[in-house]
């Protein structure tokens, strides 16, 4: 009688390498150019610094020294207090009032029918095309014929027109990426529909929303 014997098992020596991670030559050609336009667009305003510490009283020249006067008369005068508090003011509420509708419009317009989308779409992005001029000048009619001509009101309501597109551009941007399947399942799972809005929906958008706040803020504050 033979006693056999299986093999002892041999340790396995496992061998990780690390794996290299290249970044396309595009994707850099891409990143630098998008850093030389958003240079390009920011350097204007850039440019108000240094204005902003120049003691000259006329814009565009620099050769009166510098100063903290202009900045002094901001806190100090009654009147430009007054005025930064407004322009606050109307820029938060503004931008509060346009956040909200515009992420309202984006959902609708993510579940109309394409036949309607466009013409949805070209209406809520009005404002980003009409000249300030026609746009003034109807909102100033209307605002006429509301009694809000003068009033803060009305002053705020114009502000959320402006900010409006930019809010509803974000914010369809967000939803592009959005997987719609995820909210069914929330459904399916017993979720109502706000529960799904605020704990599905709502925290995968919020990039959009707040970007498209800012600018919102931006366009008012200008």
């Amino acid at each position: 009688m033979s006693n056999s014997s299986q093999p002892e098992p041999q340790p396995t020596v496992t061998i990780r390498t690390k794996a290299r991670f290249r970044v396309p030559v595009r994707h850099v050609v891409l990143a630098i150019f998008v850093g030389l336009v958003a240079l390009y667009l920011i350097l204007p305003t850039l440019f108000i610094v240094p204005m902003s510490l120049n003691a000259s009283p006329s814009l565009g020249t620099m050769t009166d020294g510098w100063t903290l006067a202009w900045y002094e008369q901001l806190f100090s005068n009654p009147v430009w207090a007054d005025t930064a508090l407004v322009s606050l003011q109307v820029g938060l509420s503004a931008t509060a009032i346009a956040t909200i509708a515009g992420t309202l419009l984006a959902l609708a317009l993510s579940r109309v029918v394409p036949q309607f989308r466009m013409a949805l779409q070209g209406m809520s992005l009005a404002p980003m095309v009409v000249p300030p001029v026609i746009l003034g000048i109807g909102l100033y009619i209307l605002f006429l014929n509301l009694n809000l001509y003068g009033t803060m009101t009305g002053f705020v309501l114009g502000h959320a027109v402006l900010a409006l597109p930019f809010v509803v551009v974000s914010v369809t941007a967000s939803l592009a990426e959005f997987d719609p399947g995820q909210e069914k399942a929330a459904l399916v799972l017993g979720a109502n529909p706000r529960q799904t809005f605020f704990r599905v929906v709502f925290p995968q958008i919020l990039p959009g929303v707040f970007s498209g706040a800012l600018f919102g803020f931006v366009t008012s504050w200008d």
